[in-house]
């Protein structure tokens, strides 16, 4: 079946649009124009002000978008139990952040965005149920108005973070326009470092259990599931039985297309690739032997390869991520954010999405590596871990609700 171009309203400020500070607005898009999806530009002078919430209901009704897109600031100002805008609109809404933080303050700075930004743009649009997307543009200087003799700052769009948002929302469009029966996702379980045969430990969540569920659940909703475990137990033993990996020679011609400057960090911290391919310490069991003590794992890989321990149910790949740092020093290397990934990490993010072609992540547990990892707090650039190694896919993180903080 052949499906029209996807249609995307972008919802701004009227106040952009009257100062002739669009910039941002233009170039997101043309960036999803040449991605094969239909933007469709809407300012408004504030999603609280009732007459243009009144036309923008009305413009959605007529466009029936497969996505939204607003750079607008706040929540929607519903009351507590009201749907919102986005609630009747019923498909994704991302969040964009045209910042009012100078560049070179978001480029320089670890937090990303400063305080106001961050409660305008991230904090309170999550009471509506938006996406963060990411930023689209920051506060730059202007060439100069001669006949003003005046430089004024206006929102300048940065390319690469335009052009990630509309990957990422690409990959929102991919995942819902690909028949149940044919998508595939990946099911991600954590190995949080902890005492031996708790992989897959969450606070109050039995992972392994959780995750044979959501099998069951997805076969259910029309997925391709096969070969269900029956237990736990056999779970983790189909993901010790993995044979799956990427080829050295695959790693190498893709990360060539990311950041240098990312890519020479991983390497200054653990050598080049092919060394840790032939070297790397296996990964420990997942299981317990009788005496209690985590097994040692199998004996290191001597082929040009990166295994992983993963298993396929039909179009379901449920993993293990590999550790982002030492064997031997797990937990301190997990929660150090200064410490770049090993290229094995950065090497499972790739086979996930090129070799497996997996439409979505799903997080089940504890908090992952991904939140240690190098980067931005928020407003990530290209040089952030997180980005580099999940890409645009989506990432569902579901959790147990009386523990929030550990899947915050």
């Amino acid at each position: 079946e052949e499906y029209a171009a996807p249609v995307i309203p972008i919802l701004f400020y009227r106040s952009m649009l009257l100062a002739a500070d669009v910039a941002p607005i233009d170039a997101l898009f043309e960036a999803l124009s040449a991605r094969g999806m239909a933007p469709v530009p809407i300012f408004v002078s504030s999603l609280k002000d009732p007459a243009s919430l009144a036309f923008v209901e009305t413009a959605l009704a007529a466009l029936n978008p497969a996505a939204i897109i607003t750079a607008t600031a706040f929540a929607s100002g519903a009351e507590p139990g009201v749907e919102t805008l986005f609630d009747r609109a019923g498909v994704p809404v991302f969040q964009v952040i045209v910042a009012t933080t100078r560049r070179d303050i978001w480029q320089n700075n670890q937090r990303g965005l400063a305080p106001a930004d961050l409660a305008m743009h991230v904090v309170l649009p999550e009471l509506d149920g938006r996406i963060l997307a990411g930023a689209i543009s920051f506060k730059g200087e202007s060439e100069t108005d001669p006949a003003l003799a005046f430089r004024a700052f206006a929102n300048r769009p940065e390319p690469d973070r335009v052009a990630q948002v509309a990957n990422r929302v690409q990959a929102f469009i991919r995942l819902q326009r690909t028949p149940r029966a044919e998508r595939k996702l990946a099911i991600l379980i954590p190995d949080y470092p902890s005492a031996p045969g708790r992989t897959g430990y969450a606070v109050g969540l039995d992972v392994p259990s959780s995750v044979l569920a959501m099998l069951h659940d997805l076969s259910e909703q029309g997925y391709a599931v096969e070969g269900i475990p029956q237990t736990p137990r056999e779970l983790l033993d189909e993901l010790e039985r993995s044979e799956g990996g990427l080829g050295l020679g695959d790693y190498l011609d893709l990360s060539a297309e990311l950041p240098a400057e990312a890519i020479a960090a991983v390497t200054a911290a653990w050598g080049n690739a092919a060394d840790e391919t032939g070297l790397c310490d296996a990964p420990p069991s997942v299981l317990p032997d009788m005496s209690g003590r985590t097994e040692g794992g199998v004996q290191a890989p001597t082929t040009a390869n990166f295994p992983f321990r993963a298993a396929t149910f039909g179009n379901i790949t449920v993993a293990l991520a590999p550790d982002r740092g030492r064997s031997a020093d797990r937990r301190a290397d997990y929660h150090d954010p200064t410490l770049p990934p090993r290229h094995a990490l950065i090497a499972f993010g790739f086979w996930l999405r090129k070799t497996v072609g997996v439409h979505a992540l799903v997080h089940v547990g504890a908090h992952g590596t991904l939140e240690w990892l190098p980067g931005k707090t928020v407003a990530l650039s290209e040089n952030c871990f997180p980005e580099i190694v999940t890409g645009p896919l989506p990432v569902i993180y579901p959790f147990i609700v009386s523990n929030p903080g550990e899947a915050a």
